[in-house]
């Protein structure tokens, strides 16, 4: 299981946002992404067929060059659509 900032367990019902500074991003030799799975191992069924992000994928930045994901149940604004990964609206 994994846990939050805070050391709670992370959970469908909550909304989460993992920050990099610009120029912070993973340091990695080849690529990273970040994958939603459900509490018996699988990928999360959701609208946009979005099961992972990552460095491959058409991120938007912030302004001052650094990245926000947004791991929740529900759509964010428009503005974050392309930083969305999709989480379960329940479970672990």
């Amino acid at each position: 299981m994994i846990a939050d900032a805070d050391g709670n367990l992370v959970v469908g019902e909550e909304s989460y946002v993992i920050r990099f500074e610009a120029g912070e991003l993973p340091p990695v030799n080849a690529f990273w992404s970040l994958t939603v799975y459900d509490k018996d191992g699988f990928q999360v069924p959701n609208e946009l067929n979005r099961f992972a992000l990552g460095d491959r994928d058409e991120l938007t930045l912030g302004d001052d060059g650094s990245l926000e994901l947004y791991i929740q149940s529900e759509a964010p604004s428009e503005d974050k659509m392309s930083n969305w990964l999709p989480s379960p609206s329940e479970g672990t």
